[in-house]
């Protein structure tokens, strides 16, 4: 994991680089006008999940911490300065405590660019079990998140956001909600 998140900074500083030119001088620009970008292509992130579980049966439930082993993101955003766009993400998180368990997660977002480097953003997404749940029928959930962003270069930026994931699994002890919610922190490169 350590690697992986050596080699993610290695590639958005890389990036970042890149695109500043091969002029010697190093700016950031920033956009100050409506149309003006402030991001737009393929994005890849790190994730860092604070959520909480809720599983809930016909006769009991269950809550509590949702320990996050890894979070990874890629997807593609169309951001502009006072101008509404759009955003989505593939997104696979793993959680750990006795067992291993894997989610994935499809998401649509509407989004605002504020003037400069901020945008707001929120939508509807689909989630899914996909690993950790054996001798059961999973089914997909529809869930929300909504939030805000800033770049701190065209290549380079955070998004904090609130989510909520709904999904069921069902076997021969009935069917189990399963409900996911929190904040989550996105480090994402944009290429």
């Amino acid at each position: 994991m350590k690697k992986f998140i050596i080699a993610m900074l290695v590639l958005m500083s890389t990036s970042a680089f890149a695109s500043q030119g091969s002029s010697s001088s190093t700016k950031m620009e920033t956009p100050s006008s409506q149309g003006d970008e402030i991001s737009q292509g393929f994005r890849v992130s790190i994730v860092k999940s604070f959520m909480n579980y809720k599983i809930s049966t016909k006769n009991d439930s269950d809550s509590g911490d949702a320990k996050q082993s890894y979070g990874i993101a890629l997807g593609y955003a169309s951001i502009h300065a006072m101008e509404f766009g759009f955003k989505g993400d593939i997104q696979y998180d793993s959680y750990t405590d006795n067992s291993t368990v894997g989610f994935a997660r499809i998401e649509g977002n509407a989004t605002y660019g504020f003037e400069k480097i901020g945008y707001a953003f929120g939508g509807l997404n689909v989630s899914q079990n996909v690993s950790g749940w054996s001798g059961v029928s999973k089914s997909p959930g529809l869930g929300i998140q909504l939030g805000v962003g800033a770049n701190v270069t065209r290549n380079i930026g955070l998004d904090l956001d609130y989510v909520l994931e709904r999904n069921s699994a069902s076997g021969n002890g009935g069917t189990a909600e399963v409900a996911l919610s929190g904040l989550e922190l996105k480090l994402h490169a944009t290429f």
